[in-house]
């Protein structure tokens, strides 16, 4: 989750975690660091002529430059992971599937485990991070504004067991979040004030039935003048493998941003739920 607090969410976490990636900040639901600009004016960036097969929720450490880009049509790739890396990037967001002027890039350490971050949320101990064995975090970004739109993030854990349980911790993360600043997991980043708007587990209009969406608003006790930071991800589990959307903004999310972010993973969510 990123914006002012940082796109660190990889795979789910509360903790905003701010990855830099061609110097912009992209959401990861991996950790909720308040530092850096949040995504503006994100609206409407699901292509209009991406469909689903019926379904539809409506509304309801990282380097300076990017790990790889993306030709219209084309969506970065990585040899890492092997076969399950492969899945992953199959059950991605495509570059077809999003507005034009708005491309896919796989940010810097975007298809590793090692050293990375996916879920961080609320202070709470992840301890299914132990048991990832692919991941891939793309995001999608502004070709003109070089604005991070919203942050893609997928990943493999060695059992199915694993999977679910990391699904679980992040939904008890959310529902158990103090009401007093929080450290970050992340290194460097400051203590934030995390309000959770939203936590619904296994939401029925979603693809894949064992599901979780969350929003959250984000404050920096230390930095005031940074205002509130506004995140949203939406988690799925089939198997072994989680996808998982997200975007932060400096505003209210917009009815357009929570249809697009959505519509996203209603479409990933249909490859997901044909994975094996």
């Amino acid at each position: 989750m990123p914006g002012i607090v940082t796109a660190a969410r990889s795979a789910v976490s509360v903790t905003l975690g701010l990855l830099l990636a061609l110097g912009l900040v992209l959401v990861s639901a991996c950790s909720s660091q308040i530092s850096g600009s949040p995504s503006k004016g994100v609206s409407a960036f699901a292509s209009p002529t991406s469909t689903t097969s019926g379904h539809d929720a409506g509304p309801s450490s990282s380097s300076s430059s990017a790990s790889g880009s993306s030709s219209p049509g084309h969506l970065p790739t990585s040899k890492k992971g092997g076969s399950l890396g492969a899945t992953l990037e199959k059950i991605a967001v495509q570059p077809s599937e999003i507005a034009a002027g708005v491309k896919i890039r796989l940010i810097p350490g975007g298809a590793d485990v090692d050293g990375e971050v996916t879920l961080d949320n609320c202070g709470f101990n992840f301890t299914t991070e132990a048991f990832r064995v692919a991941r891939r975090q793309y995001a999608a970004v502004d070709s003109q504004t070089k604005n991070s739109i919203f942050s893609n993030e997928l990943v493999a854990y060695d059992t199915a067991a694993h999977a679910a349980a990391a699904l679980t911790e992040w939904h008890t993360a959310a529902a158990t979040c103090p009401h007093t600043p929080i450290e970050s997991s992340v290194a460097d980043q400051p203590s934030m004030l995390i309000s959770v708007q939203r936590n619904d587990l296994n939401v029925s209009s979603l693809p894949v039935p064992t599901n979780a969406i969350t929003t959250e608003n984000i404050q920096l006790p230390s930095k005031p003048s940074v205002g509130t930071d506004y995140f949203m991800a939406i988690f799925q589990v089939k198997g072994v493998f989680l996808d998982g959307l997200y975007i932060n903004v400096d505003h209210p999310i917009t009815a357009d941003e929570q249809a697009s972010l959505t519509h996203l993973a209603t479409l990933s969510g249909q490859r997901l739920a044909q994975s094996s």
